[in-house]
């Protein structure tokens, strides 16, 4: 066993960040008078050094190093390495001391070591040597902001320690005049909690250089108390804390683009996600406007339906893609949802143009979205998966057709047809 570690592993991590470099990268450097102690473990397929940084009894520094490899295999598909400071109190190195009065001490084990968030920054490098690709972040878990590095070409082809710090080269030559200022920030700034409000214009870090904005334009638990709201809704069966967001459609250097600015720039299809970037801060809201009905939008969904019942929800069905009909043991339904309406379509409606027209097609609306990010590509034309985009025009006309609508009805003709609210009135309950 011995000997397989430091086979894995070898004397020194296959990634190793210098002390010129971590000042980049958020982190403190290493001490010539700190002491250091290796821990190894294993899960499953991943095998895991961990090393610790001691400055008397007080952990300073963790690096760990992960080598992921299945059972047959020689060398590692993946390699994972983080390190990040912290300030862990222990008593003679042996037990970690509880962060309140109501913990106790627990052995000094790796476990117990990455189970308490840093009290600093965290490097994160990622080097999947199966499939050709490479990611690194610069954050801190404590108040949830993060440093965007982009360059994602230039990280995927890291595969060794040298490509590391060819790549740390450029970044540090390349650095804009303001960039420890937002270093200083990652690192000091205290944890917040952001109140927003539905209109609220916020600001991305798309990577050094460039930003975008995004508007949020709904609340999605308050809509879910709105009596007018089906009981069927894909709203209904959202986790987290989602929000309704829409993005403009502008990549800029100015970090200043006000709302009397931004107007002049069309907006995304809608994305749901939760709201966790807004309320912690990682991007920052910098203006308001009054929503008009051209800023709201909500996703056409359609789905294939097996069972009805008051669990269900759009997301519970078998996307179109994947699932042929004709094949089912039971008359299947469609589910159509746009704005607060729910629709049940029966089979007998359904007509063979457009499950011809739907082949292909899955329903791309798959819940709520972590974070809150545009999708800076290119996703028009035979790409899309929106229904509400033009290379869907055709499908979307049939479905319309055999919904009893005009080929050409809007989300307010679809409101009046079954019952739902339209623009304006969503736009006055909100």
């Amino acid at each position: 066993m011995a000997f397989r570690w430091e086979t894995l592993f070898g004397e020194k991590p296959f990634i190793t960040v210098t002390n010129e470099e971590r000042p980049y990268l958020g982190l403190d450097p290493i001490q010539e008078s700190w002491d250091q102690t290796q821990y190894c473990s294993k899960c499953n397929i991943t095998y895991m050094r961990t090393t610790v940084y001691w400055e008397g009894d007080l952990i300073r520094k963790v690096i760990t190093e992960e080598n992921r490899m299945s059972p047959e295999d020689e060398a590692p598909f993946q390699q994972v390495l983080v390190e990040y400071d912290t300030s862990l109190k222990t008593e003679n190195r042996q037990r970690l001391l509880p962060l309140t009065s109501r913990g106790k001490p627990k052995p000094v084990t790796p476990s117990n070591i990455l189970a308490v968030a840093p009290f600093g920054c965290k490097f994160w490098i990622n080097v999947h040597l199966s499939n050709g690709h490479a990611c690194m972040s610069i954050q801190n878990d404590r108040n949830n902001l993060v440093i965007p590095i982009g360059e994602e070409e230039r990280i995927s082809g890291i595969r060794s320690d040298a490509d590391f710090h060819r790549f740390m080269d450029y970044y540090m030559q390349t650095c804009p005049p303001d960039y420890f200022s937002r270093i200083e920030r990652l690192r000091t700034a205290s944890h917040q909690t952001v109140r927003y409000q539905t209109g609220d214009i916020f600001r991305i870090e798309i990577d050094r250089f460039r930003y975008c904005y995004g508007l949020i334009t709904g609340q999605v638990l308050k809509i879910r108390k709105w009596p007018e709201l089906s009981e069927l809704h894909s709203f209904r069966g959202l986790m987290r804390v989602p929000l309704m967001i829409r993005y403009y459609d502008v990549v800029t250097e100015n970090p200043d683009l006000t709302a009397e600015q931004l107007v002049r720039y069309p907006l995304s299809r809608v994305d749901i996600c939760a709201d966790d970037e807004i309320i912690w801060g990682t991007h920052t809201i910098v203006g308001h406007k009054k929503l008009t009905e051209e800023d709201l939008e909500f996703n056409l969904d359609c789905g294939l339906l097996y069972q009805y019942g008051t669990n269900s929800t759009l997301y519970s069905f078998a996307v179109l893609k994947e699932t042929d009909p004709v094949s089912l043991p039971e008359p299947y339904r469609l589910f159509v949802e746009w704005g607060t309406v729910s629709v049940i379509l029966p089979a007998e409606r359904v007509s063979q143009r457009l499950l011809q027209l739907f082949a292909g097609y899955h329903d791309p609306h798959g819940g709520t979205s972590l974070c809150i990010f545009p999708d800076l590509k290119d996703k028009t034309g035979k790409s899309s998966q929106n229904l509400l985009d033009p290379a869907w025009d055709e499908a979307r006309q049939e479905l319309f057709r055999c919904l009893g609508l005009a080929p050409d009805a809007d989300f307010d003709d679809f409101a009046a047809a079954f019952g739902g609210l339209t623009k304006r009135q969503i736009l006055q309950k909100m």
